[in-house]
């Protein structure tokens, strides 16, 4: 990557994010048009039965899962450093999925999503990026339940789950994640927020390697860390959101989990996504009026 590049594009406009040709110059590392070999020389993750089976009961039981580090394709790192870019631009940063390699993310743990569901699924059009700076004494979100006890079957197996995946090394200094496992969740079953109700004490930090994914019922309370100023690198990471395809969307479109849309598809899923959580993310005028654009909204 030339870190210089920045410099090359000084003066540019909103607008310039229809153009795929502003994409291609400011990362040139990642692809914003499909090959032909793109996805075939991707090979995705499986998992064995042993662990397949403890996954699925703790998904249950506690609400969550965390996965070994994993070695991921040489494309990893370089989404790692055009969510550096992006944050240098002061470009929003899930336009990091205007490429197609962040997708791929997803496509390369088809296989343990489909077995951690045990049938079909889609994929949500809920996603995002995080740069979490230390040196800003940042933070990810606040105390949160994705969708609820609604994301449940009475059983408690999941209808949906969140997919966390830390670009770099996620710690207590940099933001990590933190979670009430369901067993220990007085609210659970009712998605309250209770603080009163909460025991410091069966708080759980999930501090992650690089590369090592982080999977959760979309009941489960949850919430990334402040981090601290102490000479620690930013904590970068992406999540995107899957669910059982027989039920209800609980969001629209439903993606199907080993494609990847084109361009234009990208662009308007991702101004989606940062009006959707505007509220967290105050957005621009231009960029507002761009992603309301994209969806007809102005």
């Amino acid at each position: 990557m030339n870190n210089e590049i920045s410099s090359n594009i000084p003066n540019f406009k909103v607008e310039d994010f229809n153009d795929i040709l502003f994409w291609n110059k400011i990362f040139g590392n990642l692809h914003t048009s499909h090959t032909d070999n793109l996805k075939s020389n991707v090979k995705a993750f499986d998992i064995e039965n042993n662990r397949l089976e403890l996954y699925k009961t703790r998904l249950i039981t506690e609400g969550y899962i965390q996965m070994p580090q994993l070695q991921w394709d040489d494309w990893f790192s370089d989404i790692k450093e055009a969510i550096e870019l992006l944050e240098r631009l002061g470009i929003p940063l899930p336009f990091i999925f205007v490429y197609c390699e962040p997708w791929l993310l997803a496509f390369k743990l088809n296989i343990i999503i489909k077995k951690l569901f045990g049938e079909s699924y889609y994929l949500l059009p809920d996603f995002w990026a995080w740069h979490v700076d230390p040196s800003k004494e940042g933070a990810g979100w606040g105390p949160h339940r994705d969708k609820g006890p609604n994301s449940l079957f009475q059983n408690g197996e999941p209808k949906s789950l969140t997919i966390w995946i830390p670009l770099t090394d996620a710690t207590i200094d940099n933001g990590c994640m933190y979670v009430l496992p369901a067993n220990r969740d007085p609210s659970y079953l009712s998605g309250d927020i209770n603080k009163e109700k909460l025991d410091m004490q069966n708080i759980v930090a999930l501090p992650a390697s690089a590369g090592s994914p982080l999977i959760w019922n979309q009941g489960i309370l949850h919430w990334g860390s402040r981090s601290r100023p102490r000479n620690t690198p930013p904590r970068m990471s992406v999540a995107f959101e899957v669910q059982i395809a027989k039920v209800d969307p609980f969001n629209s479109p439903l993606l199907e989990p080993l494609g990847i849309p084109n361009f234009e598809d990208r662009l308007k899923l991702i101004c989606k996504q940062v009006l959707q959580y505007s509220h967290m993310y105050p957005l621009q005028p231009d960029i507002e009026l761009f992603a309301k654009k994209q969806w007809g909204l102005s």
